[in-house]
């Protein structure tokens, strides 16, 4: 906690930093949700997949880019090769 001692109010100096955690929280909620909707994922395999599409949703979202590009470019392109540990 001393290393990052000028981070942990940082919001109270910038007003351009988030003094809480909700934008992270209903980003994970939506996980549940799906959970809650089917029950369970029939592998960890299909829930893996299905929160790495999310993650790239989100964050096309957050980009402002059109996701549906988003996916086209990705499935054109392929899978990044870093990113193998998100599917595996």
């Amino acid at each position: 906690m001393k290393e990052y001692v000028k981070e942990h109010l940082l919001f109270l100096r910038n007003f351009n930093v988030a003094f809480d955690n909700n934008e992270a929280e209903r980003q994970a909620r939506i996980c549940k949700i799906f959970k809650k909707i089917s029950g369970q994922y029939a592998t960890v395999e299909t829930g893996k997949h299905k929160m790495a599409m999310l993650s790239v949703l989100q964050t096309a979202t957050k980009q402002k880019q059109n996701t549906l590009e988003t996916f086209e470019n990705i499935l054109n392109s392929g899978w990044p090769q870093n990113q193998p540990a998100v599917l595996s």
